[in-house]
């Protein structure tokens, strides 16, 4: 083999598969708003942005950003303070990175819905106030919002299925019902029909797939009868129809977790609300805890982290009963052991480096009962499983190991170092840039 060409090719991927590093220089700046509580909001001339703008205080909104429009900064409604009271919200606001303006709806609490004509964009159409809606954004740009808690087109605030598109300009009331507490239309499970819906509900998860489809799972609401409780249903929109792909159609089901680590078309996550979410690189769900049901028992809080691949569910790690303390193990050191405590309320995100990210929620530490949580946990293939002969070094003995499991199914130790978070199962080129950036890096020449 020609030396200088393999030296050649470590360093490529040494530069294109290295992972993003902390700056030292990057440092926090407050950009807007009050360093006081329970602030009004102050909105100015709506449609004209303006220094002294701000949204009040609130919490449960959604937001998005507008790539299209330079990254502009949308957010809406919530549960909090308008310009003189608070409660549910439906005010829509653009932050440019200098003003706040505020684009339409109310400067008031509890305002009702106007629906106008399904499946027609007009200026005066707009959502309800709600809060703890989902959201998700389409590749023209377009806002999408489902549900929550809050205001129909009249009546008392309770739970929403109402889906709304918004173009930049328009509301435009897509599907679901203009009243509170709908049930869901299932209709058979794995067909798209018009007539499908998921019922009203708060709390669940989302996310859009390689080809654009919006993925919904589970919420405090209602499924095709009873009254509002946990749900587990998964539901597919491809812009034009619902899907019920998975999940019961009944309310506060128990999850069947099969074999950890194994796919299997009879696995489902139980039942809940309140869970983080997060897609990887190569398209699949996560989903870690919550508040809702285990494989048995009462409700509780929960800390399963699942993998949805389009088709099947597979348990990863954590319990499957609830209320279970983590397992912290060495701040900074990956380790098998480790898991996060059962919690709900959590915020996600995906680094750079393609791990899972979740910084804290209500739940449980490594003791004493439950509270607010301040611990930010990461999930993902740690560098040091290169060194796959656990002999302190990366070397050509980790290479030779690689090579034996080379477009195969990873063996043990396993040589499957990528793609983050948790590989495909598969030994190639991926896992060897890995190993060979992890090889120069030890070797001092990154």
């Amino acid at each position: 083999m020609n030396t200088r060409n393999v030296t050649m090719y470590l360093f490529w991927v040494t530069v294109c598969a290295a992972p993003c590093a902390a700056n030292p220089n990057a440092m926090w700046t407050w950009v807007s708003g009050s360093s006081t509580n329970w602030q009004f909001g102050v909105y100015g001339t709506k449609g004209v942005a303006a220094s002294g703008n701000v949204p009040g205080a609130r919490s449960g909104s959604v937001s998005w950003i507008d790539i299209d429009a330079g990254g502009d900064l949308w957010l809406f409604g919530g549960f909090g303070y308008v310009a003189g009271g608070a409660y549910y919200l439906n005010d829509l606001w653009k932050y440019d990175g200098a003003n706040w303006t505020w684009v339409s709806g109310s400067n008031g609490v509890d305002q009702y819905g106007v629906y106008g004509t399904k499946g027609v964009a007009a200026s005066a159409n707009m959502p309800g106030a709600r809060y703890y809606s989902i959201s998700w954004t389409d590749a023209g740009g377009n806002l999408w919002l489902f549900g929550g808690k809050g205001c129909a087109a009249s009546g008392s605030a309770d739970y929403l299925n109402d889906l709304w598109k918004f173009d930049g300009a328009d509301w435009t009331w897509v599907s679901g019902a203009g009243f509170t507490n709908q049930y869901g239309i299932y209709g058979t499970r794995g067909i798209a029909a018009s007539g499908n819906s998921p019922g009203a509900r708060y709390g669940s998860i989302s996310w859009i797939d390689g080809s654009g489809n919006l993925w919904l799972f589970g919420g405090s609401g209602y499924a095709a009868s009873g009254i509002a409780a946990y749900l587990n249903d998964l539901w597919k929109f491809d812009g034009t129809n619902w899907t019920w792909v998975s999940g019961s159609n009944t309310t506060d089901q128990y999850g069947v977790y099969g074999t950890k680590g194994l796919a299997d078309s009879g696995n489902v996550p139980g039942a809940r609300a309140a869970s983080v979410s997060w897609t990887d690189a190569g398209g699949n769900l996560w989903l870690f805890g919550g508040e809702g049901y285990p494989a048995n028992g009462i409700s509780g809080t929960l800390n399963d982290l699942w993998k949805f691949d389009g088709a099947n569910w597979t348990w990863v790690s954590g319990s499957n009963a609830t209320a279970r303390y983590g397992v912290y193990g060495t701040k900074g050191v990956a380790a098998p052991g480790n898991v996060p405590g059962s919690r709900y309320g959590s915020v996600s995100w995906t680094d750079c480096g393609d791990n899972l990210v979740f910084f804290g929620g209500f739940g449980y530490a490594a003791s004493t009962g439950s509270g607010a949580l301040n611990d930010l946990w990461k999930f993902g293939i740690p560098d040091e499983a290169a060194d796959m002969v656990e002999d302190g070094v990366i070397d050509e003995l980790d290479l030779a190991e690689l090579i034996d499991q080379w477009l195969g199914a990873p063996g043990e130790p396993s040589a499957d170092l990528a793609p983050n978070p948790a590989g495909d199962n598969t030994v190639d080129f991926r896992d060897f840039a890995v190993l060979a950036r992890m090889w120069l890096e030890a070797a001092g020449g990154s």
